[in-house]
């Protein structure tokens, strides 16, 4: 699944896996000013860096998954 970097997906991608703007900034290899920049709107991930960003998601979603099935499992 295609991650869609739109200012409020990036944010919410990034509060779901506990990450400050920092941390965010130091995975992806950019500085926390290119994150602010793309939370805010000014600016757009590159593509290397939207590659980065889907795959922090799909982790995301396995997570997800993962806990759902943990929960039924209960």
């Amino acid at each position: 699944m295609e991650f869609n970097s739109n200012p409020a997906n990036i944010k919410t991608l990034r509060l779901t896996l506990g990450m400050s703007q920092d941390v965010f900034a130091e995975t992806l290899g950019v500085g926390i000013a290119s994150v602010r920049r793309w939370e805010a709107g000014k600016a757009v991930p590159i593509t290397a860096h939207q590659e980065k960003i889907n795959q922090l998601s799909n982790l995301d979603a396995v997570k997800i998954i993962k806990e759902g099935s943990n929960n039924e499992s209960r």
